[in-house]
């Protein structure tokens, strides 16, 4: 294989790897986005109170009854006392008679006081049972209300989920067959297997390539290339390269000078996965769009579809790799 026929070889496999990503991500987003729609809300529903008897205030109430009975009892009894009882006999009987009076004079008022007691503190319960059940009523009005909209909200979120699960069904047969098409590719075997699916080591190589500090992917020894292998793993061992794509993703907004390529590569798919989910978001804010309107996930199906048959165009007629 020539060095132009790797290099391209290279380029095809990245920008197969780039848009896996691409879609993988974009998958991620659009379930997420998907499964937070539709959703009810817990609306409490509400609950009326029941006012209890309070015998606190309604107790001082019936004392001052008890009292004032008592008095009234004792006053009359006094009043009816014979002045002509005299002597101590007549003392006796007075104070015998005074003690009846006042004890019959308790009795009657501690029965008056919780006559009194009774009917007050049913007559504030009454009363603050009505205030319950005024708010009560303003609690159910809001509540259905809430119930009523978030029903409505529900409906339509549904109408937009089924939207963006076509939208997902679409891409995730695209992704799908990207995979498979990859696959396909490094089926040829041009890059040793180990570093399948690797778009670090990818990009390393086809950056190593672009910038001519090899022609071959193993060492050469006709030439004494050192090849694209040896160099990637010497600068992974001496710590030039980062072979960790989570710490590249980290990285992205920093200047990476060994590992350009790779960057320019994710920072392109990042914006790519912002658009497409960008595309998501914006159909979740509509309940229906024209039917004549194409996606965002369509048009870059179709875009990827072009694509992918170019590159099995170049593999399968100009390199004759069958």
């Amino acid at each position: 294989m020539t060095y132009e026929q790797l290099k391209e070889y290279l380029s095809i496999i990245l920008d197969m790897e780039k848009n896996i990503y691409i879609q993988k991500n974009t998958l991620e987003n659009m379930y997420q986005k998907r499964n937070s729609l539709g959703r009810k809300r817990n609306i409490e529903l509400p609950r009326c109170s029941q006012a209890n008897a309070d015998y606190g205030d309604s107790i001082i109430s019936g004392m001052l009854t008890c009292i004032v009975v008592a008095m009234v009892i004792m006053i009359i009894k006094i009043s009816s006392f014979d002045d002509n009882n005299s002597g101590l006999i007549g003392a006796v009987n007075e104070a015998v008679s005074m003690g009846d009076s006042f004890i019959f004079s308790m009795i009657v008022g501690m029965i008056c006081s919780a006559i009194v007691v009774a009917i007050v503190a049913n007559i504030k319960k009454v009363n603050i049972q009505k205030e319950y059940d005024k708010e009560y009523s303003y609690k159910m009005k809001e509540y259905d209300r809430l119930k009523n909209e978030d029903e409505k909200r529900v409906r339509n979120e549904n109408i937009i989920r089924g939207n963006i699960q076509r939208e997902i069904e679409i891409l995730e047969e695209k992704y799908a067959d990207s995979k498979n098409r990859l696959n396909e590719f490094y089926n040829y075997n041009i890059v040793d297997q180990k570093y399948w699916h690797n778009i670090v080591a990818i990009s390393s190589f086809y950056q190593y390539l672009s910038e001519k500090r090899t022609y071959s992917l193993e060492f050469d020894q006709k030439t004494g290339d050192r090849g694209a292998y040896n160099i990637y793993n010497e600068e992974a061992q001496r710590g030039i390269i980062i072979i960790q794509l989570g710490k590249v993703l980290d990285k992205l907004d920093q200047v990476i000078e060994n590992q350009y390529t790779l960057q320019n590569t994710l920072r392109n798919a990042n914006r790519k996965i912002n658009s497409l989910s960008s595309n998501i978001n914006q159909m979740s804010r509509q309940i229906s769009s024209s039917i004549q309107e194409q996606t965002a996930i369509q048009a870059y199906n179709a875009e990827r579809t072009q694509a992918e048959l170019g590159f099995m165009n170049t593999m399968n007629i100009i390199y004759n790799w069958h």
